[in-house]
This record gives structure tokens, C-alpha cells and sequence, in this order.
């Protein structure tokens, strides 16, 4: 099963069904636009608001991937998410993150869409906190709009 949606000129891809070897046919959940060449579309997943904070979650596949990393000079907070398997390096989905500001509430609370999240939130200092399969980190950050802040989170 294919399900899709023209967007103008695009296509935007909902579910893909794949063969799996010795599971059969599976739906895989996709949402990617497609140009009528077929290439991936160059825009981020979209822009998502909790309270006070404005963000963007996603970089799964290496073209989203690329264009986080190229965007995220223009958010005051990015935050990457990698585990270390094998000696290898591998991007992460669904890390909880939780960012807290000075009084201790909750500025965010979400689970990450993809190995990147780019955040736009006021000025000030902040306790930002993810965690991934029982393992929680946390780190201190001082925002400041004109100066972007990039926090990689390794397990």
C-alpha cells in the first residue's frame, strides 16, 4: 500500500510498503516531499511549538541529515544525539529531551524525531536533558540568540 498526497509540483510520501526478507511486506512510516524529479525536497520536517519553544525534530536519511546541520546556525540551540556501537557511530531517534529554564519548569518536554534538534526559545540559561534506553545526560546551557549553541549528547 502506497499512500500519497500531491503538493503542487511534490509528492509527499505517507507509508511505503517494502519487502522484508522472512517478515514479507511491511509498512515502513515515511514522510518525505519528493520533487517531480524524484529528488528529496530541501525543506525541514516541520516547525513544531510547545509553549514558549519553537523546534524542529528530524534528520533521518542523509539528505534531511545535511540540511539540519545546515540550518542549525540559524536556531539558538541544536542538539545532535549519537551512540557509540561497535566502534561505530550511530544517529539516534526517540531520545526524550526535556530543556528547563531558570525557575525549573518545563520548557520543552518531546521525544526526538531523528538524530537532530533544532530549538528556538528565549535568552537565557538552561538545563537541557535527554535520555536514550535508560540513560539520562544533562547539561547546562546559556542561550543566546545571536550565538548559536550546539550540544552533542553521546552514549
Amino acid at each position: 500500500m502506497n499512500r500519497s498526497k500531491s503538493i503542487g509540483n511534490s509528492l509527499l510520501v505517507t507509508g511505503v510498503l517494502i519487502a522484508v526478507p522472512a517478515l514479507g511486506m511491511a509498512e515502513v512510516p515515511v514522510s518525505r516531499a519528493w520533487d517531480m524529479t524524484g529528488s528529496a525536497a530541501t525543506a525541514l520536517p516541520p516547525e513544531q511549538v510547545q509553549g514558549k519553544v519553537s523546534y524542529v525534530s528530524g534528520g533521518i536519511g542523509s539528505d534531511e541529515a545535511t540540511l539540519m546541520r545546515k540550518e542549525e546556525a540559524k536556531f539558538p540551540l541544536s542538539l545532535e544525539f549519537v551512540k557509540h556501537d561497535n566502534g561505530r557511530n550511530e544517529y539516534l531517534a526517540g531520545v526524550n529531551v526535556t530543556i528547563k529554564g531558570k525557575q525549573g519548569e518545563s520548557d520543552l518536554s518531546t521525544v526526538a524525531d531523528g538524530p537532530y534538534l533544532l530549538a528556538t526559545l528565549p535568552d537565557g540559561r538552561y538545563e537541557v536533558s535527554a535520555e536514550h534506553d535508560g540513560h539520562l545526560q544533562t547539561r547546562s546551557v546559556e542561550i543566546a540568540s545571536d550565538k548559536p549553541t550546539h550540544l552533542v549528547f553521546e552514549w
